[in-house]
Order: structure tokens, then C-alpha cells, then sequence
């Protein structure tokens, strides 16, 4: 079972990093629940998931989620990964920038019946609005 688990925790970086949102929903439950922790930002269910993703996506075209390192049991996993790309989509009311970004992040995961239940994933914001403009940088 682990070894499923970590190959559908491969797949969930990989796919991020693709325009592929069929196979990306197909990761996770009917019921999901999605949070982006930094943006303070909840999605419950495949609906609200798929148009995450796709302002994602939009806002980062060139997104790409690379595995550091990730670990599974039975029931959870967690992930360590970089994502870089280029704000080229306005996403949640922050304009686009045209600014490259590289942030660190790690994303915890619940898993039934050999998909994604629950998937948190917590970054320093600060970090992205710095790399984009709309932070300061303070000495």
C-alpha cells in the first residue's frame, strides 16, 4: 500500500506541473477538501477543486511542482516540494507581474481508498508577494 501511496503522491506533483485537470481531479475523492493555508483559501469537493486549478494554472502557466522528498502510511502522506513559475494570470485579485517565483512548501495529505481526501499545503506567502512586487524587502 505505501508504495501506491507514494506513487500517487509523485503523481500529484507531476500533475501540477501539467495543463492536465481531468487527471489531476482524478487523485482525489468526490468530497475533497483542498486548502491552500497561505492564501486562506478552502475548496470541498472536485467542482471547487478543478476551478482552483485552473486559476492556478492560469495565474502560473508555466508552473512546475518539483518532489523533494514526500513520505506515506497507510492513511497520510506529506510532501516537501519547490514550485516555480511566472505570474503571468491575475489569481485572486493580485494582478499579474510578469515576476518569476521559487517557493518552498510542504502539503499533508489524507488518504481513503487509495485517493486524496484531505491535502493542506502550507508556504510562506510572504516569500511569493515578495518575488512578485507586491512586498517590500526589508534589511
Amino acid at each position: 500500500m505505501a508504495i501506491a501511496n507514494t506513487e500517487l503522491l509523485q503523481a500529484w506533483a507531476t500533475l501540477w506541473s501539467s495543463n492536465d485537470t481531468d487527471a489531476f481531479l482524478s487523485l482525489f475523492t468526490q468530497n475533497c477538501h483542498y486548502e491552500d493555508v497561505a492564501f486562506g483559501l478552502t475548496n470541498e469537493g472536485k467542482p471547487q477543486l478543478k476551478e482552483f486549478f485552473r486559476a492556478t494554472r492560469t495565474a502560473l502557466p508555466d508552473l512546475k511542482m518539483s518532489l523533494q522528498s514526500c513520505f506515506t502510511t497507510e492513511n497520510h502522506g506529506a510532501i516537501e516540494w519547490l514550485m516555480t513559475g511566472t505570474h503571468q494570470g491575475a489569481f485572486h485579485d493580485i494582478p499579474a507581474t510578469g515576476q518569476a517565483i521559487q517557493v518552498r512548501g510542504m502539503t499533508w495529505i489524507e488518504l481513503e481508498d487509495g485517493k486524496i481526501k484531505t491535502n493542506r499545503d502550507y508556504y510562506n506567502l510572504l516569500t511569493v508577494l515578495k518575488q512578485i512586487g507586491m512586498m517590500l524587502e526589508f534589511a
